[in-house]
């Protein structure tokens, strides 16, 4: 049953027992209940508070402008004190208050939801009400890993900048910091003095154990915003590895100040041959999943791959990374400086098909293309659009000097070696989505996909021709959009391609794929001499001696030449003999001579 709510008293400074939580009018609390005696220390920033709270509209503090409450909800409402994800007033709040203190607090619209609101309850800029009950906050937040408080941390100094914002570090990240530790008790220096020991750096693939420092200090780097200035203390549990382990005393702690000065992590960009490909991101996109490429998509890259060990050896030049911000155009108008940006040499591809890139914008007439290798493709396709990465390259897939493109065009110091490029995707030209190509250039696209992949079965490629069968036969099976007879055409051409794919399939001896494109196509054509072939020759391999064996008659039925069914109807013989001697002799044992 909902709770009625209580007459919300109207806050005004001057007022008797109105505290003025920010000296600026904008956040105002009234205490309603007040808290025990014995209740003397206030949350400040990094403690973790655990609170009850009901929230109206300030300009409706009734039932009708109740937006929340979190006792009918049933779970208190937890949140770090300055920390960016709660509601910026409830923090200046909960500084002014102790544990079992119940106050009324109004806060301005800025320190509310602010201009982004939640439509509908929280209209933008709303003033805001609440009734708030801290019933209990930490000495600082648990970022132990069981959260048994094995490592609190609390903040002492906000970095003056946050180049990644509200991100902290992973167990996959190199990072850079300051520290200093001491037994609890043996320091008694101000937490704002210089750190001891400064550029610290703690490897990723150290992450578990790194000799001399606690196990705890690497949980706490992860949970630390890039500049900020940490104080944290660690039960002996969390001090694993410390190298001054035993001066600590049994129910002692260890204490430590931390100051995240930056990191780093290495992404396999190569999920089949981890560690082949790695890319270590330099400016994050903050792009949303559509913008990240997908094979076949058109792209637009910038970028210097160079030998690895070797700066100033280049290997291949993509385009020149700039932006607005480059000195070259500082004395430009924003207009010139955007027209500058987009006419600086590029070099676009069609991800996972093109051998070689064609130069863009400002590029000599001397360059006619661009020669790509394995490498570059497959990082580019883990990349979004905006993002700026550095991508370093076991030789296995950099430049091949086999290749002809490579020859003339990659220096011979630059191949069969390891590299290490910087690239930006400039630009991105997503494949259409079916409901966006209609009519004749449904046919035409199928066909193009079609060649594409016909292309690479002849040269041997079949995992990337069975991709781009893959696209011709979503367009094959799309329906909307054309005409009866253009339908009818469509099927046909999705027939061939099956076929095709089935072929691919074959190759790669991914035998129940194949199956399944041929027995796809028999329900169509019952009589394809290839698809019949092919249902038997994958049937065969998976087993399913009957269904090889009906498909293969069939095919000498219609071709009585054809001399690979007649050799698979062999094997098939073959196997059912084996299979009968093995049933006959695991029966011997069980058959009574005498009967």
């Amino acid at each position: 049953m909902p709770r009625r709510p209580p007459a919300f008293p109207v806050l005004k400074l001057g007022d008797e027992g109105v505290v003025d939580c920010c000296g600026d009018g904008s956040v105002l609390k009234l205490t309603k209940k007040a808290a025990r005696a014995r209740h003397v220390k206030s949350p400040v920033d990094g403690d973790e508070c655990t609170t009850h709270k009901r929230g109206w509209l300030a300009e409706n503090p009734c039932k009708e402008g109740e937006f929340e409450d979190s006792k009918e909800g049933g779970e208190p409402y937890q949140f770090l004190v300055g920390g960016g994800g709660a509601v910026k007033g409830l923090s200046d709040a909960v500084r002014r208050m102790r544990r079992g203190e119940v106050a009324y607090v109004w806060m301005a619209g800025h320190k509310g939801l602010g201009e982004e609101g939640n439509p509908p309850k929280i209209p933008k800029h709303a003033a805001l009400c609440f009734e708030l009950e801290l019933l209990k906050f930490t000495d600082g937040k648990d970022v132990s890993p069981e959260m048994d408080g094995s490592v609190l941390t609390r903040r002492v100094t906000k970095g003056a900048s946050r180049p990644r914002g509200f991100l902290s570090p992973h167990d996959k990240s190199t990072i850079t910091f300051d520290f200093e530790l001491w037994v609890t008790g043996t320091s008694d220096k101000p937490l704002d003095r210089p750190l001891a020991n400064v550029g610290a750096v703690w490897y990723a693939h150290e992450r578990e154990r790194k000799p001399g420092y606690p196990k705890g200090l690497r949980v706490l780097l992860e949970n630390v915003f890039q500049n900020d200035v940490v104080h944290a203390v660690m039960s002996k549990q969390a001090v694993e590895h410390y190298e001054g382990v035993d001066a600590i005393p049994e129910g002692g702690t260890l204490e430590c100040l931390v100051k995240l000065r930056s990191w780093h992590e290495f992404i396999d960009c190569h999920e089949r041959d981890p560690g082949m490909i790695r890319k270590e991101i330099n400016k994050f996109a903050g792009a949303s999943k559509w913008q990240i490429p997908a094979h076949a998509d058109v792209v637009v890259v910038r970028g210097q791959v160079m030998v690895a060990g070797k700066s100033n050896t280049y290997a291949m030049t993509y385009g020149d990374m700039c932006d607005i911000r480059d000195p070259r155009v500082e004395h430009k108008t924003d207009d010139e400086k955007n027209d500058w940006v987009k006419a600086a040499p590029s070099t676009s591809w069609r991800l996972d098909e093109d051998d070689c890139g064609t130069p863009t914008g400002s590029y000599d007439d001397s360059e006619p293309y661009k020669p790509l290798c394995r490498g570059i493709d497959i990082a580019v396709r883990s990349m979004k659009m905006g993002e700026r990465a550095t991508v370093y390259i076991d030789r296995r897939y950099g430049y091949d000097d086999r290749d002809p493109h490579v020859e003339d065009c990659v220096p011979n110091c630059a191949k069969n070696v390891d590299l290490v490029a910087t690239l930006e995707i400039h630009n991105l030209e997503r494949l259409p989505e079916m409901w966006e190509i209609r009519n004749r250039a449904k046919l035409d696209h199928c066909d193009e996909f079609k060649k594409m992949g016909n292309r690479r079965y002849a040269a041997g490629d079949y995992a990337r021709a069975i991709r781009r069968y893959d696209r011709a036969v979503e367009t094959g099976s799309s329906d909307t959009y054309v005409t009866d007879d253009e339908l009818k055409e469509l099927r046909g051409k999705k027939v061939g391609v099956l076929l095709n794919r089935a072929a691919a399939h074959m190759k790669l001896k991914n035998y129940l794929l194949c199956r399944n494109d041929a027995r796809e196509v028999l329900n169509r054509d019952p009589d394809s001499l290839k698809a019949l072939f092919r249902m038997g020759h994958a049937s065969m391999h998976l087993d399913n001696l009957d269904d090889a064996r009906g498909a293969l008659e069939k095919v000498l039925v219609l071709d009585p030449e054809n001399r690979r069914a007649r050799l698979d109807l062999e094997l098939v013989d073959e196997k059912e003999q084996r299979a009968r001697r093995k049933e006959k002799e695991s029966f011997e044992g069980y058959l009574d001579p005498n009967e």
